[in-house]
């Protein structure tokens, strides 16, 4: 008798795990099926950029802004960034405690420019009457969907955020959001909740190969990795050249010798903490054949 529960008790286990194998190989296809099927849509092309480095669209606002606003999240970041030339502006967002969206890196960082102590209650009432560095202004999503109303031309670039039911309540216009997404299952639930523009990020080989594999038009990559070989590159550019838009951050890209050789040619668009598309400064060394 033992035996034999012994032996039903098998079976049990091993349908048991034929059937979590079965449903994770077909949630797989199913990506991977909503890839080929859908992420390569032609909406994902209006963002592509081949024009160079004068073109404005080659260019995104890094924490809303730059110079003296730089990494502030805030309100005169995103309106002295739209009189620079910007049409892209990157917003990091967080949810506060009773649920709404603000813009900040993330609550450490946010006391810490606000002037409060660390591990306060971040709830909406709270943080709107907080000054950023004591003289700028705080962004709410309700605000961030006012500013985007009075600019037509702002695209808001976001990463972290993953309610996305919160993010369509607060600031319904997925068409002009691109939102990072760092992983595949991420890129599939943001398209899923109706945000058409989702960016794949690359940190490493295997995400970049999956991004080719999957021949994804809208991605989002460490500058410090992708100049981490000539082999990357030729890759990226390879890409590039495809009609995949590539984004690039971190220091490397506000090098104006990287800017004149490789926006619009490798990357379509650089995130930029220094220079503005009316302000583009001249290449240093930069190959005239390049």
């Amino acid at each position: 008798m033992a035996v034999k529960m012994k032996s039903s008790a098998i079976i049990t286990y091993t349908l048991t795990a034929v059937a979590i194998l079965f449903i994770a190989i077909k949630s797989i296809s199913e990506q991977h099926n909503y890839f080929c099927e859908q992420y390569n849509s032609p909406s994902s092309a209006r963002f592509y950029n081949n024009n160079g480095p004068t073109a404005k669209d080659g260019y995104i606002a890094h924490g809303g802004g730059i110079h003296e606003f730089l990494y502030t999240n805030s309100r005169e970041a995103v309106i002295d960034s739209l009189k620079r030339g910007f049409q892209f502006i990157e917003l990091d967002l967080i949810e506060t405690d009773d649920g709404h969206l603000l813009a900040a890196h993330d609550r450490d960082y946010f006391c810490k420019i606000t002037g409060i102590p660390k591990n306060s209650k971040l709830d909406s009432a709270t943080v709107k009457k907080l000054k950023i560095d004591g003289k700028y202004t705080v962004l709410l999503g309700s605000d961030i969907y006012k500013l985007m109303l009075e600019h037509p031309e702002m695209i808001l670039v976001t990463d972290k955020i993953t309610s996305y039911d919160l993010l369509m309540r607060e600031i319904p216009l997925p068409d002009r959001m691109i939102l990072e997404c760092f992983s595949t299952s991420g890129v599939v639930q943001a398209k899923k909740c109706g945000f058409p523009h989702a960016a794949y990020s690359i940190f490493n080989e295997p995400q970049l190969e999956l991004a080719i594999k999957h021949n994804l038009k809208l991605v989002i990559i460490s500058g410090n990795y992708a100049f981490s070989s000539p082999k990357i590159i030729d890759k990226l550019r390879n890409m590039h050249n495809s009609g995949v838009c590539i984004m690039a951050y971190s220091g490397i890209c506000s090098d104006p010798d990287i800017i004149h050789q490789h926006l619009g040619k490798t990357f379509s668009k650089f995130y930029v903490d220094k220079w503005a598309p009316t302000s583009l400064p001249p290449a240093n060394t930069v190959n005239p054949s390049e």
